[in-house]
């Protein structure tokens, strides 16, 4: 997939939501928006 559109779905549809939504990513442990947000190297 191309990785620039799948970040800017996640900008614009997962970010709006509060920071303790969590996550349930396809892989590794359940996270949360505010955590993603702040530390993931691909999104910050």
């Amino acid at each position: 997939g191309d990785i620039d559109l799948l970040i800017t779905g996640i900008r614009k549809k997962l970010f709006p939501l509060g920071d303790d939504v969590t996550v349930l990513p396809g892989h590794g442990p359940p996270t949360a928006i505010g955590t993603e947000r702040k530390s993931n190297p691909f999104l910050v």
